[in-house]
């Protein structure tokens, strides 16, 4: 059973939160949930938010995760890389 790691917390302009939680998935490799203070559908400068700052970032901190996960799994203890 895979545990969900929080990935970050943004305030969008409005001051509607959310926090993004990523659960690690061997098969699928994982996924992201967005939970929202007030969900969707986002007001237009919300939106823009969310695209521009609140999704690039999100999106690389889970890449940044799971090539970690990757090279610990490649690369054991004692590896000469």
């Amino acid at each position: 059973m895979s545990h969900s790691l929080s990935i970050g917390q943004w305030t969008c302009p409005s001051g509607n939160q959310v926090e993004v939680l990523f659960t690690p998935n061997t098969l699928k490799g994982g996924e992201a949930t967005f939970m929202w203070d007030e969900g969707p559908p986002l007001r237009p400068d919300d939106q823009a938010y969310y695209l521009q700052v609140i999704r690039p970032q999100a999106l690389s901190r889970v890449l940044a995760l799971t090539s970690q996960q990757k090279q610990s799994i490649f690369h054991p203890k004692g590896d000469l890389r």
